[in-house]
């Protein structure tokens, strides 16, 4: 169906579910399931609410697309929110090698909130 959805009111997920369900009952799909988590982008978090700290909460994990020198974050990393400070608009970070680092988020473009999913891959027989 080019440029509609399948399943008119239903998301991503919702369709994706439909679909798997479909091929599983026409023997296409195995009935095994296997679950992973994956990140995904977070929608609850919009562009204008990123340079907002009272946005964040602790324990986001956070993507930065972009480096900056003045947070020596760099591009690709990830790091995990440790606190938010949001009278102040500030947060502190967590990243891989176990350093924080605390930033105004007007100060770091190129974030992305993401969140765990679990996913059931489809596996085909």
């Amino acid at each position: 169906m080019k440029g509609g959805s399948i399943l008119p009111g239903c998301g991503r997920k919702c369709a994706s579910f439909a679909i798997h369900a479909e091929l599983q009952a026409k023997g296409v799909v195995g009935r095994e399931e296997h679950r992973a988590q994956v990140l995904v982008p977070r929608q609850d978090l919009t562009g204008a609410d990123r340079i907002w700290a009272a946005r964040y909460n602790p324990d986001d994990v956070l993507r930065y697309s972009r480096g900056s020198k003045e947070t020596g974050i760099g591009k690709g990393e990830y790091a995990r929110v440790k606190s938010v400070d949001a009278p102040n608009n500030r947060l502190t970070v967590e990243r891989k090698d176990g350093t924080e680092q605390s930033y105004d988020p007007r100060r770091q473009q190129g974030v992305r909130g993401i969140e765990k999913e679990r996913i059931q891959p489809h596996h085909w027989r």
